[in-house]
């Protein structure tokens, strides 16, 4: 009884944070993108100011990376990664009412194309490698948006209701997901088949991954990124979608 009461309030409160997020998505949505790159703006320097967030992550990582870096550095560093996570945040919400097949050039510009069309085309296999760089996002759905059918591996979000949300704008231009638990099976069938599999290839792989050198730190990769490349015999190709000059909704991929 316990324990089906314990569940019955993780399931209200995954609901009312859903609906907390949606609201706050669909006034985001109605914004024009001067006044949401302001309303990003202002929230950086909130957070990075008055109610400094993950303050002790940050200055950590950035004594790492950037040792001796001065405290007027550290602090603009910090301002313009929050602004660029929320104005990402944002571009997602306007991504769906905005970035269509009839105006795509007006917020992409590609570079390589003939490169990643001619693999893209191929009946052989391949694998796009990307980061937690840009907007990661838009990438996926442009790639999407351009006919281009991939397979991407994702971890399951906690709240059920939130997932499905975030899975149906992925998937909302022929991007299908795949849970990464399990997920090893799938993903040989998808590229034996020639698909095309996309990954986020900085995720921490812990104790078992491989452990290399990344700005002087230590880091763990995940091995299958290399072995989902070589035993399909699939070309591997890094990509990624930045954002051009700060301003939101313009892309180079």
């Amino acid at each position: 009884m316990k324990s089906r009461l314990r569940l019955m309030r993780q399931r209200a409160l995954d609901a009312i944070a859903y609906a907390m997020v949606r609201l706050i998505v669909s006034s985001i949505q109605v914004m024009p993108l001067d006044m949401g790159d302001r309303f990003c703006r202002v929230v950086a320097a909130i957070l990075s100011g008055p109610l400094p967030i993950r303050k002790r992550v940050i200055r950590s990582t950035l004594s790492q990376v950037f040792p001796g870096l001065p405290e007027s550095d550290q602090k603009e560093l910090t301002f313009a990664m929050w602004h660029h996570l929320m104005l990402m945040v944002c571009e997602v919400a306007w991504a769906q009412r905005r970035l269509h097949r009839s105006n795509w050039y007006q917020h992409v510009r590609f570079h390589g194309s003939q490169t990643m069309l001619r693999c893209m085309l191929s009946d052989r296999p391949s694998v796009y490698v990307t980061g937690h760089f840009g907007n990661f996002e838009v990438g996926g759905y442009t790639m999407g948006l351009m006919g281009v059918r991939t397979l991407a591996i994702a971890r399951r979000l906690d709240n059920q209701y939130l997932h499905n949300w975030v899975e149906d704008f992925r998937s909302a231009k022929g991007q299908d997901m795949v849970d990464k638990i399990g997920c090893a099976p799938v993903v040989e069938k998808h590229l034996t088949d020639g698909g095309l599999l996309s990954l986020l290839g900085d995720q921490h792989a812990g104790e078992k991954g491989l452990w290399t050198e990344f700005c002087g730190v230590p880091a763990s990769c995940h091995k299958a990124l290399a072995l989902f490349s070589l035993t399909a015999n699939a070309p591997m190709m890094s990509v990624y979608t930045r954002r051009l000059g700060g301003k939101p909704m313009q892309f180079e991929s």
